[in-house]
């Protein structure tokens, strides 16, 4: 659990530390999943003030193009850096990408822990 948490920090603050985004939704481009692993969406507040929500959504594609289905969850209010996370483990092989919706300056990340992968949001 300590190695999870240390993880999470260590992806808050590379996050934290990127180039800012203003837009109202960002989306990654996918990362790899196998039956088994565990990808989180991750989105930090990168801004001075308090962010009333974000939503944060993991869409899973299947290795056959089909969709997978996913997961959600809506955070809010968020301090500057804190952020809004969602886990969703991975049932058949095949990709999943994070969408994050927002209003203020948010950066946000999909990694695959179990492979080491990560993507920032656009």
């Amino acid at each position: 659990m300590i190695r999870f948490g240390a993880i999470m920090l260590g992806v808050t603050l590379s996050l934290l530390g990127s180039a800012l985004a203003e837009a109202a939704k960002n989306v990654s481009a996918p990362v790899v999943a196998d039956t088994g692993d565990q990808v989180f969406c991750i989105a930090a507040n990168a801004g001075s003030g308090d962010i009333s929500t974000i939503d944060v959504v993991a869409h899973v594609q299947l290795s056959d193009g089909t969709s997978g289905g996913g997961s959600s969850t809506n955070c809010g209010p968020v301090v500057p850096g804190a952020a809004c996370k969602l886990q969703q483990a991975i049932g058949s092989a095949g990709s999943v990408f994070c969408e994050v919706i927002f209003s203020g300056k948010v950066r946000g990340s999909v990694c695959n822990l179990t492979k080491g992968l990560c993507l920032d949001t656009r």
